[in-house]
């Protein structure tokens, strides 16, 4: 995706030479910043989407900085490198898939509280369980596909999280959410 939003921005004769024009390539946890050869910044400029800048060098005349932002997404087992700002989060059919199981797992009781019949007999069905007991609003959050983006069908199963609610929203960083 990053040689196909460059080739957006560069004009079309620049365009066919992406790879000549790169002189350094920095890529951090949130963007991607290209130093150019490049002559065309003002063309550039006017091509830029939310969230890209082109700065030009300092010490280089004839030089440009491109920053574009990127992430990472991970969604049913595929990781993506893309370009732009994030997109609305979708909900994740993997995590509500499991947090049904978790209460499908669960019978309720006469006065309508929730009640084992057995310990489960897997540890990944021990784990799935602890789904059940996610504070209402952060399960609600992940059937709208709300959730942060870091919390994960895996987060979720690997870590620990408390029983009280309050501390699970902050220890899943969205206790500013439910304010």
């Amino acid at each position: 995706q990053l040689t196909e939003r460059l080739t957006v921005l560069l004009p079309d004769e620049a365009s066919n030479k992406i790879l000549d024009l790169i002189l350094r390539l920095t890529v951090r946890s949130t963007s991607v910043t290209i130093n150019l050869s490049l002559e065309h910044l003002s063309l550039i400029q006017n091509r830029l989407l939310h969230g890209e800048s082109v700065s030009s060098e300092p010490h280089n005349t004839n030089g440009a900085h491109l920053t574009l932002p990127w992430h990472l997404s991970t969604k049913s087992g595929k990781t993506e490198i893309t370009t732009g700002q994030r997109q609305s989060r979708q909900a994740d059919p993997v995590l509500i898939r499991a947090l049904r199981k978790a209460h499908a797992l669960l019978h309720r009781d006469n006065s309508g509280l929730p009640m084992l019949d057995t310990a489960p007999d897997t540890p990944h069905r021990y784990r799935i369980i602890r789904l059940a007991f996610l504070a209402p609003d952060i399960q609600q959050a992940i059937l709208a596909g709300r959730q942060p983006r870091e919390m994960t069908l895996a987060s979720l199963l690997d870590g620990k999280f408390p029983i009280v609610w309050a501390d699970q929203r902050k220890m899943l960083g969205m206790d500013l959410q439910h304010r």
